[in-house]
């Protein structure tokens, strides 16, 4: 049985929370490899609800009808890439 870490997870140095997780990108385009994943989660019949989750100062100065279309564009090229029919 492995312990159970009792402290506060430390980032490693120059990783900030708000840098590294809040002001995410589009769907398609970072470094993790979403076509991948997603073409594996298809394959296994594990991909059931699918929708982009970005979190990002850069779109408080958007719209919502702007964040939807680019939000959608981002995501159907994603399942475009990934050969995955939606």
């Amino acid at each position: 049985m492995r312990a159970t870490q009792r402290r506060p997870l430390r980032l490693p140095a120059g990783v900030t929370l708000e840098e590294n997780c809040f002001d995410r990108g589009w769907p398609g385009t970072g470094e993790f490899p979403l076509i991948e994943i997603v073409r594996t989660l298809a394959s296994m019949d594990a991909l059931r609800q699918v929708g982009p989750e970005v979190f990002s100062p850069h779109n408080a100065a958007r719209s919502a009808a702007e964040i939807a279309a680019v939000s959608s564009e981002s995501l159907c090229a994603l399942l475009d890439a990934a050969n995955v029919t939606y």
